[in-house]
């Protein structure tokens, strides 16, 4: 019948109760720059703060550091480079085009990510946080016309 006033008691048994917060990698995050890149080719450029709004991920995860992974998404497109883009954990984007692409303009598009260190956290299943793209859209530049002379020609005068 339970309860005080029927004989019973309004207490249990006490125990004692253990929880553990366990951390979770959270991923990290930016805010991408424009999502096109025009460059005119026999040109080398770089853009700097692409990204900005680097962030590691949590308040807690302030002393991991980060990098960004840059990843092709169409073929070719690293062939027209004599130094592929790189971009430094400052969100500073950098490139070299090869010489003479005398080509009509053609575009690459770039997946950019930014990845953290997880330290330790063997259950860390989001290291990586896919967020931005960048499509380098290279012109074509109207070159001066050249030749290479070839050896003198000789022809008779008044031939018919």
């Amino acid at each position: 019948n339970g309860g005080t006033a029927n004989g019973g008691v309004d207490t249990s048994v006490s125990y004692t109760l253990r929880i553990d917060v366990t951390f979770v990698n959270s991923p990290p995050f930016f805010t991408p720059g424009p999502d096109r890149i025009q460059v005119d080719e026999d040109t080398g450029a770089g853009w700097r703060a692409w990204a900005t709004g680097i962030d590691p991920g949590n308040p807690g995860e302030t002393s991991q550091s980060v990098r960004f992974v840059l990843e092709w998404q169409n073929a070719g497109c690293a062939d027209i480079f004599a130094r592929q883009p790189t971009m430094d954990p400052t969100g500073n984007l950098t490139w070299e085009l090869l010489p003479n692409m005398d080509t009509i303009q053609f575009s690459c598009k770039m997946r950019v990510q930014l990845q953290d260190d997880h330290p330790s956290d063997p259950k860390n299943s989001c290291p990586m946080n896919t967020c931005g793209t960048i499509e380098f859209i290279v012109l074509p530049i109207n070159d001066a016309p050249f030749f290479v002379p070839g050896p003198n020609i000789s022809v008779w005068e008044d031939l018919k």
